[in-house]
C-alpha cells in the first residue's frame, strides 16, 4: 500500500529538517566565521540606520531651587508642567525598562549553537563595540528668582553621542520660565536629529512651539486662536495647518447638523483645501492625504443632493481648485464625479504611503516620528484599505447598473473575506467602524435602489454585519469613537438609523448610555446563531473535501467500493432530516446496520479499507449539519423577536405620529 498524503508530508518535512541539519554540519571554521560576520556586519547596519532615524527618550530630572527657602517655588509642580509641555511637543517618557536589562542577542545566539569554535567566537564578538542606539537625553535644571525675572539654568545631557547643551531661559513667572524652556529644549533637539524630525515638523521659532502646545490643550475658539497664531508665526512647520485643517473638518461636520446644505457644503471645501494644501507642501504626510480623501468623499455626497443648485457647485469647484486644465472652471454637473475620483486618489495615496517598503524603495530612507510604524502602521493600512471600499460605495450609491452591482458584490467579498478575515489580525476599531459604514452605505444602496420590506432577509444580513463591526469598533476604541458622530453625525450610518431598529438602539445604549426600550432576550453563550450557523455550515464543507481527498489517497481501484463509500456519506448527511422525526438513536443504529451488511456482503480489503473513513467523516459532516440547523433555529427565533420589536416600535411611533 503507497504512503498517504500524511506521511509524505511527515516525510517532506524531516528531509528538509535533515538537509539543514547537514548544511550546519559541513560548515567549516572559517565558513562559520564569516557566517557570523555576516550576520553581525547586517545587525549594525540595521542598528545604526535605525538609531538614526528614532530619537530616545528624555528623561527630566526634579528641578532644583537656587534661592532662599521662604520663596522656594513647587518645584515638583513645576517639574510636571515641563514634561507635560515636552510630552505635547512629542517627545518620550524614559521607558518602565532600564536600558540595562538583559537581553537575548548575537552573542548568546552563537554561544549557545554548541559548535567546538563558538566560545572563542563570541568572546571575539564581545570585543567589538555594541551598535549604536538611538539617543536618549537627561534634563536637569535649577530655578533661579531674579529681582524681576526667573531664570531657569539648564543642562541636556545625550546619553551616547551627541553634544551636550547648557543655557539659560527668563521669563516673567514661574510657569511662564518652564513653557520658555520647554520651547528652546523642543528646538534643540529638533536642530540636532534632522533625521528624527521631517522638514514640515522642525520648530525654529520659540512662539510659534509655544501656541501650538498651548492650542494642543485647549477646544474651540481658543485652540484655533493658538493654532493660527503658530501658523502664522511659522507657515512652513505643518502641524499647526494640519490642526487647524482637523478643526475646520469638525465644524463642518457641526454645521451639517443644524445649517441648510449650501452653508455645510461651503465649509467642507475649505476644509478639503486646507488638507490639499498640506498634501502639496508635504506629499508623505499620510494623515493630510487620508483626511483630505474622507473629506472630499463627504463633501461629494453633500453636492450630490445639491445637484441643481449651481451657484453652491460652483463655488465648492472654486474652493477646493477642481479645474479641467482650461482657465474655465469645471461645470457643476461633473463637480461631483470630480470629487469622487478625487477622494479615489488621495485615500490610495495614503494607502501606499503606509506600504510596509514603500518609503524605503521611493525615498530612500526609513519612516520618522511622524509616520506610524509596526502595529500602527498595519492598523492604520487595514482602516484605508476598507475605506477605498467604503468611498466606492459611496460612489456607487446611486447606480442601479448591473456592472455596479457586481463591482459591489467582490467589494463585500473582499471587505469581508480579506480584510476581515486573513488579515482580520492588523484590523483596528477604526477598521470596524470602516468596514460598519461600509456595510450601512451597500444596505443604503440596496434598499434604495430596490425599495421593499426593510426586514427582507438580504437587507437584515447587511445591518447585522454593520451592527457586529460597529459593536466591535466600540469595544475596541478606548472612548476614542465620538458618541455624537456615531449617534447623529455620520452619514454613511443614516439607513441604520432610518430603520432605528432594536439592534442599534443597542448599540447607541452601549456607547451614549440612551436607554433602548426593553422585550429582548440576552445572546447565547455561544455567541451569534447566524455566525455559529455559517460556522457550523463551513465545517462541514471542509470535512466533506477532506472526506474525498482521503478516498481518493487510498488509491481503491473497485469502482464499486467507492459508490458504497460515497453512498454512506451521502445517507449519513441526509440522516440530519431522519434524526429530529425518528431520533438519533434509530439513524445511529440504522447505519451501523448498513455498515455491518456491507462487510458482510463483500468482507474484501477495499471494503475495510473504505467504510472505516466513510463512516468517521460521515459521522462528524451529520454533526456539523445538525449543529448548523440548531443554531439556524436560533437565528430564525432571534429575527422574529427583532422584527416584532420593530413593528411594535414602529406601531407605537404611528400612533405618536397620528395623536399628534
Amino acid at each position: 500500500m503507497d504512503e498517504n498524503v500524511w506521511s509524505s508530508l511527515a516525510g517532506a518535512a524531516r528531509d528538509v529538517v535533515a538537509a539543514i541539519e547537514a548544511w550546519f554540519r559541513d560548515l567549516g571554521a572559517i565558513e562559520f566565521v564569516l557566517l557570523v560576520a555576516i550576520a553581525w556586519a547586517i545587525y549594525w547596519i540595521w542598528s545604526t540606520l535605525r538609531a538614526i532615524t528614532r530619537l530616545g527618550p528624555v528623561e527630566v530630572a526634579e528641578l532644583e531651587f537656587g534661592g532662599k527657602n521662604d520663596s522656594k517655588p513647587d518645584v515638583k509642580a513645576l517639574t510636571t508642567l515641563l514634561r507635560e509641555r515636552l510630552a505635547k511637543g512629542g517627545l518620550l517618557p524614559p521607558s518602565d525598562v532600564p536600558a540595562g536589562s538583559p537581553q537575548t542577542d548575537l552573542i548568546a545566539a552563537v554561544e549557545g549553537s554548541g559548535r567546538p569554535n563558538a566560545d572563542w567566537i563570541a568572546n571575539l564578538l564581545k570585543l567589538l563595540p555594541h551598535p549604536p542606539r538611538s539617543t536618549a537625553y537627561k534634563l536637569s535644571g535649577t530655578l533661579i528668582k531674579g529681582n524681576v525675572q526667573w531664570h531657569l539654568r539648564y543642562w541636556m545631557q545625550p546619553t551616547s553621542r551627541g553634544r551636550s547643551v547648557m543655557r539659560t531661559v527668563s521669563g516673567s513667572g514661574e510657569d511662564e520660565v518652564i513653557k520658555a524652556a520647554a520651547a528652546e529644549i523642543f528646538l534643540e533637539l529638533t536642530k540636532s536629529a534632522v533625521h528624527v524630525f521631517p522638514q514640515w515638523a522642525r520648530w525654529s521659532k520659540p512662539p510659534a512651539f509655544r501656541c501650538y502646545v498651548d492650542g494642543l490643550g485647549q477646544q474651540g475658539a481658543n485652540a484655533r486662536a493658538a493654532f493660527e497664531a503658530a501658523s502664522e508665526e511659522q507657515f512652513e512647520n505643518l502641524l499647526p495647518r494640519l490642526a487647524l485643517a482637523n478643526l475646520e473638518e469638525i465644524c463642518a461636520g457641526e454645521l451639517a447638523k443644524t445649517a441648510a446644505p449650501p452653508q455645510a457644503a461651503t465649509a467642507q471645501a475649505k476644509a478639503v483645501r486646507l488638507y490639499l494644501d498640506i498634501g502639496v507642501a508635504g506629499s508623505d504626510v499620510i494623515s493630510a492625504r487620508y483626511r483630505a480623501g474622507i473629506s472630499a468623499s463627504s463633501l461629494a455626497t453633500v453636492c450630490q443632493e445639491l445637484s441643481r443648485d449651481n451657484a453652491t457647485l460652483t463655488k465648492v469647484c472654486k474652493t477646493v481648485g477642481l479645474e479641467t486644465g482650461t482657465e474655465q472652471p469645471m461645470a457643476p454637473t461633473k463637480v461631483t464625479d470630480a470629487l469622487h475620483t478625487l477622494a479615489a486618489n488621495e485615500v490610495t495615496a495614503a494607502w501606499q504611503l503606509t506600504g510596509r517598503f514603500h518609503i524605503l524603495f521611493a525615498q530612500g530612507r526609513l519612516r520618522h516620528r511622524y509616520e506610524p510604524t509596526g502595529v500602527r502602521r498595519r492598523r492604520l493600512r487595514r482602516s484605508i484599505a476598507i475605506a477605498r471600499h467604503t468611498l466606492r460605495a459611496r460612489a456607487r450609491r446611486f447606480d442601479t447598473s448591473k456592472p455596479a452591482d457586481l463591482e459591489m458584490r467582490w467589494r463585500r467579498a473582499s471587505v469581508r473575506w480579506l480584510h476581515l478575515g486573513l488579515l482580520r489580525a492588523s484590523a483596528g476599531w477604526n477598521a470596524h467602524y470602516n468596514a460598519g459604514c461600509f456595510y450601512a452605505l451597500v444596505h443604503a444602496r440596496a434598499h434604495g435602489n430596490s425599495p421593499a420590506d426593510p426586514q427582507r432577509s438580504s437587507l437584515r444580513r447587511l445591518r447585522r454585519r454593520a451592527y457586529a463591526e460597529l459593536n466591535l469598533a466600540i469595544d475596541q476604541s478606548g472612548g476614542a469613537l465620538p458618541e455624537e458622530w456615531l449617534s447623529e453625525g455620520d452619514r454613511d450610518l443614516q439607513s441604520l438609523r432610518d430603520v432605528a431598529e432594536h439592534e442599534w438602539d443597542l448599540i447607541l445604549m452601549r456607547e451614549t448610555g440612551t436607554p433602548a426600550a426593553g422585550g429582548s432576550f440576552p445572546e447565547p453563550a455561544w455567541g451569534n446563531p447566524h455566525r455559529r450557523r455559517i460556522a457550523w455550515y463551513g465545517l462541514a464543507v471542509a470535512l466533506v473535501a477532506a472526506a474525498v481527498a482521503v478516498l481518493v489517497d487510498l488509491r481503491i481501484d473497485d469502482r464499486r467500493v467507492l459508490a458504497a463509500a460515497g453512498a454512506m456519506l451521502v445517507v449519513l448527511a441526509l440522516a440530519t432530516r431522519l434524526i429530529p422525526r425518528l431520533g438519533p438513536l434509530f439513524v445511529l443504529v440504522v447505519v451501523i446496520a448498513g455498515a455491518l451488511g456491507l462487510l458482510l456482503v463483500d468482507p474484501s480489503e477495499d471494503i475495510r479499507r473504505a467504510v472505516g473513513p466513510a463512516l468517521g467523516f460521515g459521522a462528524a459532516i451529520t454533526l456539523a449539519l445538525l449543529m448548523a440547523r440548531r443554531a439556524g433555529t436560533q437565528a430564525d427565533r432571534a429575527d422574529k423577536l427583532s422584527i416584532a420589536l420593530w413593528q411594535k416600535k414602529q406601531e407605537a411611533a404611528n400612533a405618536a405620529a397620528a395623536a399628534s
